[in-house]
């Protein structure tokens, strides 16, 4: 469902047009038609929107410059093509450990007994 969409907001409208006309009450029919006339004011405005602004396709990254080129999405670079040297000491060092970061040492404590029952166990 797309609220975009003129259709599904006509659909909605025949709908309340005719449960208004199941209804006895004047009122609650006199409701029911005012709803339906604002889905069509709702449908009317989805449509002008629609011949405003068309969707744009996406361009064509050869023909843009390289300016703008430079911030395009690029194919991710698989781990074995890329140097050691090139990943940053933090990531190669791993975690850190619960001290280092300033936990308090209660959680440090109950941290590392967790990593030693995980490193039993595998």
């Amino acid at each position: 469902m797309s609220y975009n969409d003129p259709t599904h907001w006509r659909g909605r409208a025949k709908e309340l047009r005719g449960l208004a006309d199941e209804m006895h009450e004047s009122v609650s029919k006199q409701l029911m038609r005012k709803m339906a006339d604002d889905y069509d004011h709702l449908a009317r405005t989805a449509e002008r929107r629609a011949r405003e602004a068309p969707p744009k396709p996406f361009p064509n990254i050869d023909v843009l410059p390289a300016e703008v080129r430079q911030f395009a999405r690029r194919k991710l670079v698989r781990l074995s093509r890329t140097s050691i040297s090139e990943i940053p000491g933090f990531l190669k060092r791993g975690p850190a450990r619960a001290d280092e970061v300033g936990a308090p040492v209660a959680f440090a404590e109950i941290w590392e007994s967790v990593a030693a029952k995980e490193r039993e166990r595998h």
